[in-house]
């Protein structure tokens, strides 16, 4: 036979019996379960987390083997794509500080 067990809700005060989620509000009140849930949740950010993180380093190992490829042909569009990208980003940087300049006076 099983034991009968009371929890009071948090949120409406009711006490419920043998109950996982609250008979009244449908609030969870069993703690046990409750501290599984918000683990789990952890888990998933960190692994969704590290599944991002090397998302990003397959494409920096690709343009560095990109860059560093054995063949000439292979590397030119590499290097040029990285000229482009620090020209633009050189731009973007001075158009930054002469707005910043200008709005200071």
């Amino acid at each position: 036979m099983k034991q009968k067990t009371y929890v009071k809700c948090m949120e409406c005060n009711i006490v419920n019996e043998n109950s996982d989620y609250c008979k009244n509000c449908g609030a969870l009140i069993n703690i046990v379960l409750k501290r599984r849930l918000e683990s789990e949740a952890i888990e998933e950010k960190r692994v969704a987390l590290e599944n991002k993180q090397k998302e990003e380093n397959k494409l920096l190992k690709f343009i560095e083997k990109g860059l560093n490829h054995p063949y000439f042909i292979v590397r030119i569009p590499f290097k040029i794509g990285r000229l482009i990208w620090l020209f633009l980003a050189m731009v973007i940087g001075g158009l930054i500080s002469f707005i910043l300049a200008v709005a200071a006076g």
